[in-house]
């Protein structure tokens, strides 16, 4: 799940996808929270649309408009489950029930962690003909899983086939975040539906690295090790020349050094350390097309490094 700063990250976005689901955005969000079991949602957006894109967005917005994340759920702890098998095909068929009745659960109380949403996801798909599976892997969302292996933030969402490519859809952080109350959010996102694989990389580890969808794959060492990007970063065009590693030591320096290529010269940048109540207003420097900022640093340690853009984090480190 997410979750929001101060002291902890918020993942704002709108969207940056070139496609315009305006028109599908307005019908879907009409849609009755009544839809409770696949089949209807899935016979309800068939009548609707006919491309496929249209449809995997109307269940998106369906998602994220209608399930709350459950936070009582996430905070007991995953549930496990073990099936006793003699055979794969008996497996599948345990297993295929079980995640039948996740969906029923989902769909009825309207409540759901990352898997829930996901299986849900895939069910509606296939009862559309639109190929789907569902992605297990880990999220990192704060500064204090930086450089931590084994990762720990245990996550789910879907890769969807349009067009014969394969797209990433997350309806668990499109609907929503956690805030530091531990209450949560509804926020739709569009960023996690067909997101760019190099953006999503940086927050999602598939553990088949087939779904990272990407042509060079990361290492969990690499992931684990790179800062924590906001959805926000990549909404302004922002390209990260260095530091590239999400962990920084002040130890003998007086500043930090944050540079950007491709950037926006009229963004308002800020940074604030985990302890601060206010940002600090920066001013970039600019030479060759590469933009600085310069942060104070002297004397700091075992803390967090938010960079901001506006009031809102962009970019986070690990201050050792």
């Amino acid at each position: 799940m997410k979750q929001s700063f101060f002291f902890i990250f918020i993942f704002i976005f709108s969207s940056i996808n070139g496609q315009n689901f305006s028109k599908v955005d307005a019908i879907a969000k009409e849609y009755s929270s009544h839809l409770n079991t696949a089949k209807k949602l899935a016979q309800k957006i068939e009548n609707d649309f006919s491309d496929d894109s249209d449809k995997v967005r109307a269940l998106y917005v369906w998602m994220t408009t209608h399930i709350t994340y459950d936070l009582k759920e996430f905070y007991s702890g995953s549930k496990k489950y073990s099936f006793r098998y003699s055979s794969k095909e008996e497996l599948r068929l345990k297993k295929e029930k079980r995640n039948n009745a996740l969906v029923h659960q989902t769909l009825k109380s309207k409540k759901a962690v990352c898997e829930g949403y996901a299986q849900s996801i895939k069910k509606v798909c296939d009862l559309l003909a639109i190929e789907c599976n569902v992605v297990s892997g880990y999220s990192k969302t704060m500064a204090l899983e930086i450089g931590k292996i084994p990762l720990g933030g245990k996550h789910a969402w879907n890769v969807v086939k349009i067009n014969k490519q394969w797209k990433f859809i997350d309806a668990t952080w499109g609907a929503g975040y956690g805030d530091e109350n531990n209450r949560w959010i509804r926020k739709f996102d569009p960023f996690y539906f067909f997101s760019n694989p190099s953006n999503l990389i940086t927050s999602h580890f598939p553990e088949n690295e087939k779904w990272q969808l990407l042509n060079k794959k990361l290492t969990k060492r690499d992931f684990a090790n790179a800062p924590i990007f906001s959805s926000l970063f990549y909404k302004k065009g922002l390209v990260l020349k260095r530091p590239t590693s999400g962990t920084l030591s002040s130890k003998r320096k007086d500043f930090f050094k944050i540079q950007f290529r491709k950037i926006d010269q009229a963004i308002e940048f800020g940074y604030a350390y985990q302890s601060d109540f206010y940002m600090t207003t920066l001013i970039p420097t600019f030479s060759k097309g590469i933009a600085t900022l310069k942060i104070p640093c002297k004397g700091k340690n075992n803390t967090t490094l938010n960079i901001l853009a506006g009031n809102d984090v962009i970019l986070q480190y690990k201050i050792n």
